[in-house]
């Protein structure tokens, strides 16, 4: 027998009432989902989010990038900072961590 594969639905969303300090945990029990279907789905809107800032202008590197869109959201806390970094893919969060290194030593 296959298991059922419990993933958002956009006419669940409508009935949802979500507050700003939920974890995936308790998103993806809101939503009736799993956690790794939560972790995904932001993984791919930080992936969009990350690539539209990208295209404001060209010129920045990654770090520059993942500021931009931290400041796009209001981030500005470290303890959400760090959080905020984890939830890239990992090809875009070890770019942004490479440029970092490069623009520290710059300074």
């Amino acid at each position: 027998m296959m298991r059922e594969l419990k993933r958002i639905k956009r006419d669940n969303l409508k009935n949802i009432h979500f507050t700003n300090a939920m974890n995936g945990e308790e998103i993806a029990k809101t939503l009736g989902v799993t956690r790794q279907n939560i972790s995904n789905v932001l993984k791919r809107a930080m992936k969009k989010m990350y690539l539209g800032a990208k295209e404001l202008d060209p010129s920045w590197t990654p770090f520059q990038v993942s500021v931009v869109v931290a400041q796009m959201l209001g981030v500005v806390a470290q303890e959400d900072m760090n959080k905020f970094f984890a939830l890239f893919p990992p090809d875009i969060k070890a770019a942004i961590e490479d440029d970092a290194k490069k623009f520290v030593r710059g300074m």
